[in-house]
């Protein structure tokens, strides 16, 4: 669908940004963006642990967002 959009644009200077348009097997990395919907297919595949937010890309559209908890520790330590 299009309810990804601006994500590319804000991400545009980063150079290790993958999309895809189906669920990978080894969804794994150190932020996942990701549709709610799918949920509950990820989190069955991730293998690290993540902290897990959301996020309101525009009204009416909201992300949930992973974030590898060593990533997480180092920004918001205890």
């Amino acid at each position: 669908g299009s309810d990804f959009w601006p994500m590319p644009w804000y991400l545009r200077a980063f150079d290790k940004v993958g999309y895809w348009t189906e669920l990978i097997d080894a969804p794994d990395a150190p932020v996942i963006i990701a549709d709610p919907l799918f949920q509950e297919e990820i989190e069955e595949r991730l293998k690290a642990e993540y902290q897990t937010e959301y996020f309101g890309l525009r009204p009416g559209v909201n992300l949930l967002v992973y974030i590898e908890k060593r990533l997480w520790k180092k920004v918001f330590p205890d």
